[in-house]
């Protein structure tokens, strides 16, 4: 009997062992450029949704975390009088006051709403109340942050409190992107700079610019990428370019290596996200190339002027009345001549 028994454990061990062994992974992508027409279905959808989130936001486990203060260093501070820095050190101190009592209360809440499977549906006035508190203290903390760029407590405050307009009112992801920390830093260019038509001396030009170089599309028009691949490789669109699409958001986040790419064309609203999502990303992950939209909206100073401060290079209206005045493959293409000429002054 004790034999018998002794037998049972050890082939019950074997079996254990071979199960492990021989387990079936998960293929390491789910989606390839030539997989755009899968849907995903809702659970894989929640699990590639709370990934990108994490993405998205990188230190998103420290935002919810305590920053100690600093002694903050203002712009021109030798040159400011004592009344003049004792009025900055009371605003500095009254707006992070101001943000931790928030964080204090909302704090948690806004955590568990980031978490998709965690997240519940919100009261159009709840949601509007959170919203407008939000967005006071955005502009509390940017009126300082302004003053004291550099300054770790303010960024934190900063940063946690664009995490929270993008998690409790998602339409209103630009307003947060506006307000980045990173958006002092990003190069300007005047409004009729940033729709990148191309100047007189680039016509005749054989677009020696675009030799070697890559560059990605993000749109959820999946025939409108196909045709952008057939006009690649015809040579009408990008010619002596790289060209790489791609139809989901998280896909180009999460299984590309993006900083690779010298320019990446996105669209502004995509399937499963948007482009101010992948500006974000991209420039907080450290992306130094061009990013340049493509969206419906007119071509106003206004747009220009708030995609800027998202990290934006360039701007390309896909309003037929814009583009009347020369072909879509035409417009794309000297556009991304008129970037990398514009990047070489620049460095």
């Amino acid at each position: 009997m004790k034999k018998l028994i002794l037998l049972a454990l050890c082939l019950i061990t074997a079996l254990s062992a071979n199960a492990q062994k021989f387990k079936i992974k998960k293929p390491a992508h789910l989606y390839t450029p030539k997989q755009v027409h899968y849907k995903l279905n809702s659970a894989t959808h929640m699990r590639r949704l709370a990934r990108l989130q994490r993405i998205k936001h990188p230190t998103s486990s420290i935002i919810f975390r305590a920053t100690p203060h600093t002694t903050p260093v203002f712009i021109n501070q030798t040159n400011l009088s004592i009344p003049q820095r004792n009025a900055l050190l009371k605003d500095y101190d009254k707006a992070l006051s101001q943000f931790e009592d928030f964080k204090a209360k909302q704090g948690p809440f806004i955590y568990y709403q980031s978490i998709p499977t965690e997240a519940r549906d919100l009261h159009p006035f709840e949601q509007t109340q959170l919203t407008n508190q939000l967005i006071d203290l955005q502009q509390k903390l940017w009126k300082v942050y302004k003053t004291t760029p550099q300054d770790k407590a303010l960024i934190h405050a900063l940063e946690f409190v664009n995490h929270g307009i993008e998690v409790i009112n998602p339409a209103l992801e630009h307003v947060a992107a506006a307000f980045h920390p990173s958006a002092l830093n990003v190069k300007k260019a005047t409004p009729e700079d940033f729709f990148l038509y191309p100047s007189l001396s680039n016509k005749p030009n054989p677009l020696t610019e675009l030799e070697n170089k890559k560059i990605a599309i993000i749109n959820d028009d999946v025939m409108l990428l196909a045709l952008f691949e057939r006009q690649s490789q015809m040579g009408v669109l990008f010619p002596h370019a790289q060209l790489y699409t791609e139809a989901l958001v998280a896909q180009f986040l999460l299984g590309v290596p993006y900083s690779r790419f010298d320019i990446v064309f996105t669209d502004i609203n995509l399937a499963d996200g948007n482009g101010y999502m992948i500006a974000r990303t991209l420039r907080d992950n450290g992306y130094k190339g061009g990013i340049i939209a493509l969206t419906s909206y007119p071509e106003t100073s206004q747009q220009a002027t708030q995609l800027q401060g998202a990290g934006f290079d360039g701007m390309i209206s896909l309003d037929p009345r814009y583009l009347n005045k020369m072909p879509l493959p035409q417009r794309l293409t000297y556009a991304a001549q008129e970037y990398l000429k514009r990047a070489q002054k620049l460095q």
